[in-house]
């Protein structure tokens, strides 16, 4: 009689087992690379967003120097077609900023192709604005002649004594600078700044420039206070100590008008002595244009300096900084 040969039932459930396991951890694996493939799209995708969306700004930013340049032009053709000096004083439209506004509103909603490829663009936020830079003492003036000018330290130090910071400063910052603008390509010194924040260089610390930003600048010449613009901290270092009530002076008389001339405002200061046309000034001509553009967690910053000659408006250079400092004459939002 023949025996029939059962099978092996401990054995067969080993290997169901292991083609289950090896069945899943193919699941496992094919899961791990869609994932990171989709990981790595989805990245691609937001980094080409992300760059996208920074040329638009940039494009968008450029847009507002143009449409400064024009403001500025048609400021100075305003003052020639009526026959007057040229004035800029805070009640005029370049000093008005322009507040945070979806950009949906200025962008046409039919028939307008540009609309469409920047749809993102319609919940974007921009603002921006014009800032007279002949307001603020001028670093530069602390050199004329190959050699430290007098008087414009003496402003300096007034400035710095009331912020609460040492006038021996602006002795060793002027000095630096002098040192900075020297030929010798071996000299041992600073690099010239050529903005506000660049004057750490000079050997000033941060929270003492975070005090002096809104009342300094470094400009490429030399240049006049506007006495139209200049806050009165400013006014006040510029004026002979000795006339304490000078500068409320001319910032209560140019709340009533502005001031249209060096000769007017000398009579209001019938103490001061005269008032020199290379230190004063009731025109500018270095403005700064900044804008920033807010778009979900992007945000974009920038800002030129323009200078003002008669009709025209060119780029000096686009500013270190692109935050304003508050408190600055016809500060951004």
């Amino acid at each position: 009689m023949t025996r029939t040969r059962q099978p092996a039932i401990g054995g067969a459930a080993p290997e169901r087992g292991a083609a289950l396991l090896l069945a899943m951890l193919i699941v496992v694996l094919v899961a791990s690379l869609a994932a990171a493939t989709t990981w790595t799209q989805r990245q691609s995708v937001q980094a080409e967003r992300d760059e996208r969306a920074q040329q638009q700004s940039r494009w968008l930013i450029r847009g507002a120097l143009d449409w400064a340049k024009i403001v500025l032009v048609q400021d100075y053709e305003a003052d020639r077609i009526a026959g007057r000096t040229l004035v800029d004083h805070l009640n005029e439209p370049w000093t008005v900023p322009l507040a945070e506004s979806r950009l949906g509103t200025f962008l046409a909603a039919d028939n307008n192709v540009s609309t469409d490829a920047n749809a993102d663009l319609t919940e974007a936020f921009f603002s921006g604005g014009i800032e007279d830079l002949n307001a603020r003492l001028n670093v530069a003036n602390l050199i004329s002649g190959g050699a430290l000018d007098g008087a414009a330290v003496a402003q300096f130090q007034r400035l710095f004594l009331s912020l609460g910071l040492a006038p021996e400063l602006v002795i060793s910052m002027a000095e630096s600078y002098l040192a900075s603008t020297l030929l010798a390509l071996d000299a041992n010194v600073a690099i010239t700044p050529t903005c506000t924040d660049e004057l750490v260089w000079l050997g000033l610390t941060p929270a003492q420039l975070d005090l002096l930003r809104p009342y300094v600048t470094v400009l490429p010449t030399r240049t006049t206070i506007n006495l139209n613009t200049a806050s009165e901290r400013v006014l006040a270092a510029a004026f002979d100590p000795e006339l304490n009530s000078a500068a409320a002076t001319l910032v209560a008389a140019r709340a009533r008008a502005p001031l249209t001339s060096l000769a007017q405002a000398q009579s209001l200061l019938a103490a001061q002595p005269a008032l020199s046309t290379m230190q004063y000034s009731v025109s500018s001509d270095y403005f700064r244009v900044a804008g920033h553009m807010r778009l979900e967690d992007l945000e974009v910053r920038d800002s030129y300096i323009l200078h003002r000659d008669g009709r025209r408006v060119r780029i000096i250079g686009r500013e270190c900084r692109s935050a304003t400092a508050p408190g600055s004459t016809g500060a951004l939002p």
